[in-house]
């Protein structure tokens, strides 16, 4: 079928705010971004770009899990957050699995493999104690296992496990957004490059090494957890380096906190897309784009506050335009 197109017009401006996936791609559909790539595609180019789609930054995220042996400690599940007990404690008096948000604790920790901040102990791993079962969350939702591979109730009786989640808080490493087609109907290609940086790698295998620790020996545990859940197609022996390494690296998905595809700059910087002035993308008259994307690097935490803040700037900047 035909795709359907709408053509809207506008006084005054345009402002994108479709992410840091999204704005890239709705940019260089519309001509805006690298020549080479446009025109590999056949899109005529408006204005070229070089840093469109470029500069992709996340936080690459691994978990290693513990098992609940006590019927006196029961993570959070979709079985018993589900259920009309959950909801009318929660209704009735605001308490309840539903009232959680699974997060337990979480800390910044300096692991001595980013050179730079060593001196000032600055910290480079962030380390989330999540009270979740592992099937419902991790290993279905976000990587997509199945039952085959995920950790689930083979463990025991009610799946009653929790993770432990670590990811590095400034990845030196840098991905594209690229188009598949010249179409808004087609999704992108999204290549984060993870690990492709070897600072990245140390400080990923640090942190595991640290939660793997903080899971044989934290004893505040002690008669609570009865193991870990085994690394899914890990080919080493459990506990040495080599494991760890192993998931730390392999056993992996994203933090969800991509940024800096469309990053402010100044105007020499030709990885520059718009200006850090007012938020408008280079050469192109009354277009702006305000989302993460603009960030210039991914913020050493969450991404929820810092872009929320930017886009408060950039309000204030729109209003005192008009």
């Amino acid at each position: 079928a035909q795709e359907p197109t709408m053509q809207v017009l506008t006084r005054r401006e345009v402002i994108l705010s479709a992410g840091a996936v999204g704005s890239p791609m709705l940019l260089q559909v519309s001509g805006i971004g690298p020549k080479a790539e446009l025109e590999r595609l056949g899109v005529p180019v408006v204005k070229e770009l070089d840093g469109v789609g470029k500069n992709l930054q996340d936080h690459p995220v691994s978990i290693f899990y513990g098992i609940l042996g006590s019927e006196k400690y029961e993570s959070l599940t979709a079985e018993n957050a589900g259920t009309k007990e959950a909801v009318d404690d929660w209704v009735n008096n605001g308490s309840g699995p539903i009232g959680y948000n699974g997060i337990g604790a979480l800390a910044f920790i300096a692991t001595g493999e980013s050179p730079e901040l060593d001196s000032r102990k600055i910290p480079d791993v962030e380390i989330i104690q999540l009270d979740i079962g592992c099937l419902d969350v991790v290993q279905r939702a976000f990587m997509g296992f199945d039952d085959d591979h995920s950790c689930g109730k083979k463990y025991n009786d009610k799946g009653n496990t929790f993770g432990i989640d670590w990811f590095i808080l400034r990845p030196k490493s840098r991905g594209e957004i690229t188009l598949k087609e010249p179409s808004v109907f087609h999704k992108p290609n999204i290549n984060p490059h993870y690990f492709e940086h070897p600072q990245d790698r140390a400080a990923m295998v640090a942190g595991g090494k640290l939660v793997w620790k903080m899971l044989q020996d934290t004893k505040n545990w002690d008669g609570m957890i009865t193991g870990t859940v085994p690394s899914p197609q890990n080919p080493h022996t459990e506990g040495t380096e080599e494991y760890i390494t192993h998931h730390a690296l392999n056993y992996v998905f994203g933090g969800y906190h991509l940024t800096s595809t469309c990053k402010m700059g100044p105007r020499s910087d030709p990885s520059s897309v718009v200006s850090p002035k007012d938020m408008r993308v280079y050469g192109v008259r009354g277009l702006r784009v305000v989302d993460a994307s603009v960030l210039p690097f991914c913020p050493a935490g969450h991404t929820n506050a810092p872009t929320i803040v930017m886009a408060e700037r950039a309000a204030d900047l729109i209003k005192a335009d008009w």
